[in-house]
């Protein structure tokens, strides 16, 4: 018998069987109208599911980020095999907010990258919102926030932001090594990060390497193709090019991983983003994992993309590695998106929050060991490097 899970990793590859991009069709009070229904020899069950079947599934959509996609499978559902009419309700005014809130962070996204380049500043919007493009339906992935990569700097960077009167709430001191992070009063309630850097390891000499790669990539001849120009690609924003996307992103979800937590719509990103490559992008890509720090976590990732998503072996970067891989999909399910339902929480005690660390970086050596270990020597760092400051803002923790 099928557990709700798997009943749950079918739903959602049922939602991925669409090959149109029609837009949703989206009125007042109706409820939201897919492009079309799957077929039926593709149903991820046959028999209709009891209505704590469908809480817990509607619970996973959620703790994992993806009310949207899930929903966009469960209305091309049989009417008999769908939720009941409250949940589905329900569920119906949920992805009516995706929907708005995507529109909202494409014309800021697009806002801010117009911004920048009456600067002269060349723009990328990384993850998120450029993610999205590559969705069948955009407007269904749940969206966080804006992330934009400004080139030129750091130094440039915030000089930008401080003539743009947007750095009215903290120093250059507080500034994140990789990004500014602007207040959401800015951009009518969505928060937007100023990268300077895409991303980085926790090893100083993998992240020198990647920092590298991302640079020759973007250099390459109409590697971001311009969309801000008016009758220029809609979105009003630039996408960063798969072979940057592709490496960028699995250094974030490796980052998040080890740190914090990591959930399925970051997984779902790479099915698409790789789905969507060509050879002589993944062969660009797979060529610099070693070098970038990113093989062990490319392998994970592609075990678990052929396990939930049955990513076809052709449109792998390397072998996938099954012990890895598990671990990986351990801590997506029993975290959600970024960590946010670890129970390792600032509500549990703090003996038993160090020693759940303790116990979860010992487990993550096992994953990868240099990274593991460069990533409790930064935080040891930043622990002591900023008592004072903690100190001076009142903000002192003995919690990670």
């Amino acid at each position: 018998m099928k557990t709700v899970i798997d009943i749950f990793f079918a739903l959602l590859r049922y939602s991925l069987v669409l090959s149109s991009r029609a837009p949703l069709k989206m009125s007042s009070r109706a409820p939201l109208k897919m492009s079309s229904r799957a077929p039926t020899r593709d149903l991820p069950f046959t028999e209709p599911l009891s209505a704590e079947q469908w809480k817990q599934i509607f619970a996973l959509s959620k703790k994992q980020a993806l009310m949207g996609v899930i929903y966009s499978g469960v209305q091309r559902l049989p009417a008999n095999l769908q939720p009941p009419k409250e949940l589905m309700d329900r569920w119906n005014q949920l992805v009516r907010q995706i929907v708005i809130r995507n529109n909202r962070m494409n014309a800021t996204a697009a806002k801010v990258t117009r911004m920048f380049a009456e600067r002269g500043a060349s723009t990328v919007i990384l993850k998120g919102q450029a993610n999205a493009l590559l969705y069948p339906e955009p407007l269904l992935r749940q969206a966080g926030d804006i992330d934009i990569l400004v080139q030129g700097g750091r130094d440039s960077v915030l000089n930008h932001l401080k003539e743009m009167h947007l750095m009215e709430n903290f120093t250059r001191e507080e500034v994140s090594n990789l990004h500014a992070h602007l207040d959401a009063k800015f951009f009518d309630g969505i928060t937007v990060e100023v990268h300077f850097i895409p991303t980085c390891n926790h090893s100083p000499i993998t992240t020198r390497n990647m920092l590298r790669y991302f640079d020759r990539e973007l250099a390459k001849p109409a590697a971001v193709p311009s969309s801000v120009q008016p009758g220029a690609q809609s979105n009003g924003f630039n996408a960063p090019p798969l072979t940057f996307a592709l490496m960028m992103q699995l250094s974030h979800m490796q980052r998040h991983f080890i740190d914090s937590g990591l959930g399925l719509r970051q997984v779902m990103d790479y099915y698409h983003l790789l789905r969507n490559s060509t050879q002589a992008d993944r062969e660009c890509t797979a060529a610099s994992l070693r070098a970038c720090g990113l093989y062990n976590m490319a392998r994970a990732t592609m075990w678990v993309l052929a396990e939930l998503f049955k990513l076809p072996a052709g449109l792998m970067l390397c072998a996938p590695d099954e012990r890895r891989g598990r671990k990986l999909l351990k801590v997506i399910l029993a975290d959600g998106n970024f960590g946010q339902y670890s129970s390792n929480n600032y509500s549990v005690p703090l003996v038993r929050h160090w020693l759940t660390n303790a116990g979860r970086y010992l487990d993550r050596i096992t994953f990868d060991i240099g990274e593991s270990l460069w990533g409790e020597l930064r935080f040891v760092t930043r622990f002591v490097t900023s008592i004072p400051y903690r100190i001076k803002t009142r903000r002192f923790t003995l919690r990670r």
